[in-house]
């Protein structure tokens, strides 16, 4: 016997408010901390490490994402941290140490461990990833992050709101269109057009920020307003 589950009006429209921000979100945040692969198969250059919390966000115009975040470039056999893309790993200083007591110090400092903080560009179109302290690409073997991404790579540029966008649009005539609000969003039934429009910026989303204007849906986000906030037919 099939369970029934009862849905409530702020469940629906949570439904619809996640459906919305997957198919129009410009930017991705890390879930993990992630090691990237370098396409260089120098046996001295290292992988790049990107950590958990890191934002990607698509630049306007362009195939890319971009993140402003904390980085490493860390070992590829020990995952050991390293002071730049191409010093020594940790077991080849420790290998040339006990033979040459005069380099100790110079092999130290060149495996110093660093943290970096800045640029980290993905380029959708090649899916790699680069920094600018390094000349190598870096990419997603298991393609988890890669796949993540993708949502961003595709999302369409928020299109740049008119000085007043509330002014002679149809969902602001009360006698021709229906409106009905939810937590993040107004939604508006005009005739056989829905609309949406982000009402807050918070933790959950910057709704407002992203679609500050009416926008009109389309694809499983006008599928989800349809049936789950107007409850019409799709």
């Amino acid at each position: 016997m099939k369970k029934i589950i009862k849905l409530t009006e702020s469940d629906l429209a949570r439904i619809v408010r996640r459906v919305i921000t997957e198919e129009n979100s410009n930017s991705y945040t890390v879930k993990n901390d992630t090691t990237l692969e370098n396409s260089n198969t120098a046996a001295i250059t290292a992988e790049l490490k990107l950590f958990k919390g890191a934002t990607f966000t698509k630049v306007p115009g362009a195939k890319e994402l971009v993140a402003n975040t904390k980085y490493q470039f860390v070992d590829s056999s020990t995952g050991q941290v390293a002071s730049g893309p191409n010093a020594p790993s940790a077991a080849f200083a420790g290998i040339i140490v006990p033979y040459a007591g005069a380099l100790v110090s110079s092999v130290y400092n060149a495996y110093n461990q660093k943290t970096y903080s800045g640029k980290v560009t993905y380029y959708c179109g090649i899916g790699k990833f680069k920094v600018k302290e390094s000349a190598d690409e870096y990419f997603d073997e298991g393609f988890g992050l890669a796949n993540m991404l993708k949502g961003a790579c595709n999302a369409t540029d928020t299109p740049t709101p008119s000085p007043d966008p509330l002014v002679n649009h149809v969902c602001e005539d009360k006698a021709k269109s229906t409106v009905r609000q939810g937590r993040s969003y107004k939604y508006c039934k005009n005739g056989q057009n829905y609309y949406f429009k982000g009402i807050v910026d918070g933790p959950e989303g910057n709704f407002k920020t992203q679609h500050p204007s009416w926008t009109l849906a389309k694809g499983s986000g006008l599928a989800s307003i349809k049936t789950k906030i107007f409850f019409d037919m799709p």
